[in-house]
């Protein structure tokens, strides 16, 4: 029902900081739901005079709220030469780890040379710059701009900026401070820095009063010839007058009911071909013709069925991508189908169950979340933690680890870790105790007890929150399809 790229997010143009050697023409932020990506896809031109072969960006993802997500990621651009005015990297896509990337920012922080001179610079402050004016837009008067190309040559589309460390030249090239002459077109600067309106104005004044004159002259004498054919045209003309009101009245009507039937055609030849939509908004548009009206809404009626068909398959799939471990696509196939069912919820739970597959990269947002998890209390911790099993995920190359309490508080991993709790009035002390060739390591957290939903607990360390666990229950949806997750990531790996 859509393309396969969604924009999410688009960058102002013309990104620029003093003494670079490129300029990011333009940023956006894609989503490939094909493949369940987020991608970030940049343009730049070299504005310098050597070619350059590699250039690195850093790029700062963000949440729908404009806030960090992660790390600053580094891309590199290799195995291209670009020469100056030259643009480059538009077919190069950048791809983010998270999926639910909504902005982003970006900075140029190396660039190499052919020569393999090399420019770098630490900022990310990049900000847009004007560009030369257009002169559509500078001159309202349509002959102003005429005899301004008339002035300064037929390729002088814009108008003179001198803008920061760089000038902008008639011909709309990007040069700097320290060249006189453009290095595209090699007009001098002090040629074109300062318009003459006056002289403009007269120029232009001069020459269109002697087009009018010349066209005068043509006119007069076109007149002159019309005048003896005129004549002898008169007698014939009122003959012909009569026949042709007549005859128009006739094929207009007759004009009329061929495109109503040709339009009436059409339609019904989109209806046979299922276009629903299409063959509605013709049958629509002819009014009471034949049986345009019955058929409008034949094609609505088939064209909701279809819809609603569409997006049953639809959600069957995100269902199906959910449930197999493929929570990053589920969420975006949710996302795609808006307000239909359940949907948003349903993107939600998506979201939700890839942070927990991802936990070693989502610990900062569970933090963040905090206060919107219900705090446990002494009874309903002992009661939850010794009922189940559960999954405490670690990093994509440990996985996850798997650990079941006994009612003293003791638990025992499956990777032969031991696990020793102490509940008090506030929430809980946990004691972790690592038994590794003989050598005992423990280490003693103040923490509290969250719940998100029934089967999955959040245990947050008072004195840091970014440092904390998640537990799972393994025989709830939530643990059965972390662990089809990791097993595909397993398989694919």
């Amino acid at each position: 029902m859509s393309n396969r790229y969604r924009t999410l997010c688009t960058l102002p143009g013309n990104l620029y900081i003093d003494d670079a050697p490129v300029i990011i023409l333009a940023g956006v932020l894609l989503a490939d739901d094909k493949i369940g990506k987020i991608l970030v896809q940049l343009k730049f031109t070299n504005i310098q005079n050597k070619r350059i072969k590699a250039l690195t960006v850093a790029v700062l993802p963000g949440d729908v709220q404009g806030q960090p997500l992660g790390q600053v990621l580094s891309h590199q651009y290799l195995d291209f030469s670009a020469a100056r005015g030259e643009n480059f990297g538009d077919n190069t896509p950048i791809v983010l780890p998270d999926v639910t990337t909504r902005t982003f920012s970006v900075a140029v922080t190396k660039v190499v040379f052919e020569d393999n001179s090399v420019w770098e610079h630490p900022s990310t402050e990049w900000t847009s710059i004007f560009g030369a004016p257009n002169i559509r837009d500078y001159f309202q008067d349509a002959q102003l701009q005429q005899q301004y190309l008339i002035t300064y040559g037929s390729g002088a589309r814009f108008i003179y900026r001198q803008e920061r460390d760089l000038w902008h030249c008639v011909c709309g090239a990007v040069n700097h401070q320290s060249e006189n002459h453009c290095y595209r077109c090699h007009v001098a600067r002090a040629d074109i820095a300062v318009i003459n309106m006056e002289r403009l104005k007269e120029d232009c004044a001069e020459r269109m009063e002697e087009e009018a004159r010349v066209a005068a002259e043509r006119q007069h004498l076109a007149q002159e010839r019309k005048a003896a054919g005129k004549r002898a045209a008169i007698v014939g003309i009122a003959i012909l007058f009569f026949l042709i009101v007549a005859g128009n009245l006739l094929n207009d009507y007759a004009n009329d009911r061929a495109e109503k039937n040709r339009t009436y055609n059409e339609a019904q030849e989109l209806f046979d071909n299922k276009s629903y939509d299409e063959a509605e908004e013709k049958f629509a548009s002819l009014g009471d013709f034949k049986d345009s009206q019955d058929k409008r809404k034949e094609a609505k009626k088939l064209y909701d069925k279809a819809v609603e068909k569409e997006n049953q398959a639809d959600y069957k799939t995100a269902e199906n991508l959910l449930a197999e471990g493929n929570s990053a696509r589920a969420y975006d196939a949710f996302v795609a189908l808006g307000d239909y069912k359940d949907s948003k919820a349903r993107s939600e739970e998506a979201k939700l169950q890839n942070q927990l597959e991802t936990f070693s990269e989502s610990q900062s947002e569970f933090g963040g979340k905090r206060l919107q998890y219900t705090l446990m209390d002494t009874e309903q911790i002992k009661s939850v933690i010794t009922s189940r099993q559960w999954i405490v995920p670690l990093s994509y190359k440990e996985a996850y680890t798997m650990i079941t309490f006994a009612g003293d508080g003791t638990g025992t991993t499956d990777k032969g870790d031991s696990y020793a709790w102490k509940v008090d009035d506030h929430g809980f002390h946990y004691q972790y105790v690592r038994k590794n060739k003989g050598v005992q390591f423990s280490e003693t957290k103040r923490t509290q007890f969250r719940k998100i939903n029934d089967s999955v607990y959040v245990v947050y360390d008072v004195e840091n929150e970014d440092n904390n666990q998640v537990f799972i229950d393994a025989s709830s949806k939530w643990g059965k399809r972390f662990i089809k997750a990791y097993k595909l990531y397993v398989d694919n790996d």
